[in-house]
């Protein structure tokens, strides 16, 4: 009988030869492509594509991320075989970002620690300096020179109100929209507001208030179109709460 020949059994791979293998398939499984690499070695077709990198658009972290994931896909990237700026300028540069960016968060989160840490010590120094204040009124017996001794300011005086006078250049415009008519005067530092009031030109006037304004000049509408109207404004605060009116200053609305 014919002895069945041995048949070869096939060569097994070394082991460290198996890592590296699947290795290397796990990374080509996992590394996303824009483009399918192929051996061949005409450039794509020009579909007329332009870059779009948005750059101005990304904090530090999104930056970082964009500029890492371009490194690890154009390793071994058949289309950019010498890319400019080379492979090691660009990773020198991104190592470089890396560190800075690693650097700059530790360092922000350091300095809001220590603010906060600054805005708790600040609260009991204002504590300590308000009970301070109050130990120095009782003791100095309200004296000027027991308080200055201290190393305090002395508040100053309160100046007593007095009555507002009447506020001046009271001026009429108009803006060239029908019925809207301007009015403006001088301001008062000392007032707190103003108001106002109008008539008809009759006699006696019929007067009309209007909305209260913080600024000195106002602006009123839907104003009959020929009719003539005087205005007056006076000024708000003082120990009497209000001024007297102003003089009255008529003009016809247009």
């Amino acid at each position: 009988m014919t002895k069945p020949k041995n048949t070869p059994l096939a060569a097994t791979p070394p082991t460290s030869s198996k890592r590296q293998l699947k290795t290397a398939r796990a990374q080509l499984h996992t590394r996303p492509r824009a483009v399918s690499v192929t051996a061949d070695p005409l450039p794509p077709v020009n579909e007329g594509a332009k870059v779009k990198l948005d750059l101005s658009s990304r904090n530090n972290d999104n930056l970082m991320s964009f500029a890492s994931q371009h490194d690890k896909d154009m390793a071994g990237n058949a289309l950019y075989p010498n890319p400019t700026p080379s492979t090691l300028d660009y990773d020198a540069v991104l190592t470089d970002y890396n560190d800075k960016l690693v650097s700059a968060m530790s360092a922000r989160s350091a300095a809001v620690a220590a603010t906060n840490a600054l805005n708790v010590s600040r609260v009991a120094m204002e504590d300590m300096l308000n009970k301070r204040g109050n130990y120095v009124q009782i003791a100095s017996n309200s004296n000027v020179g027991a308080i200055l001794s201290a190393g305090f300011d002395v508040r100053a005086a309160r100046t007593p109100a007095t009555p507002l006078t009447p506020p001046t250049g009271l001026v009429i415009d108009l803006n060239g929209i029908s019925g809207v008519m301007l009015l403006s005067w001088v301001s008062d530092p000392y007032a707190s507001g103003y108001a106002a009031q109008y008539s008809e030109n009759v006699t006696p006037r019929i007067w009309q208030s209007v909305p209260r304004t913080s600024k000195a000049k106002l602006s009123l509408s839907d104003m009959t179109v020929g009719t003539i109207y005087v205005f007056q404004v006076a000024a708000l605060g003082g120990s009497t709460g209000q001024s007297p009116w102003c003089p009255e200053v008529s003009r016809a609305a247009a």
